[in-house]
């Protein structure tokens, strides 16, 4: 059952009486009938059918889709107990970055 008091619908029905109470689910249908078009249109045009030069990749991703919020988890704790210190120069940045690389594999083939 909805309710019609999301998204500021609750003034209209509120509102409403006779064939328009009876009819206000209509509005809800026409919504969800827009929000699916475009998803139909990507599951239907867009995406391969077949296999494609990437395809070997959709095997590698259930692992570090599933455990990343984990370990990124446990990286921010253990972040929080180093006295870190600001990186400001361009170069920092970039080891920075390079430090993702080891987070990347331990989450790929260890976990």
């Amino acid at each position: 059952h909805g309710w019609y008091g999301c998204c500021g619908a609750e003034k209209s029905f509120l509102g409403v009486s006779g064939v328009e109470y009876s009819l206000f689910w209509t509005r809800r249908l026409a919504k969800v009938s827009c929000d699916v078009m475009p998803m139909l249109a990507l599951v239907f045009l867009v995406l391969p059918r077949s296999a494609t030069s990437v395809s070997w990749i959709g095997s590698e991703t259930l692992h570090p889709y599933l455990f990343h919020i984990l370990v990124l988890t446990w990286v921010n704790r253990g972040l929080e107990l180093l006295p870190i210190p600001k990186v400001t120069s361009e170069l920092g940045h970039v080891v920075v970055l390079l430090l993702h690389i080891p987070l990347v594999v331990l989450i790929q083939y260890v976990l």
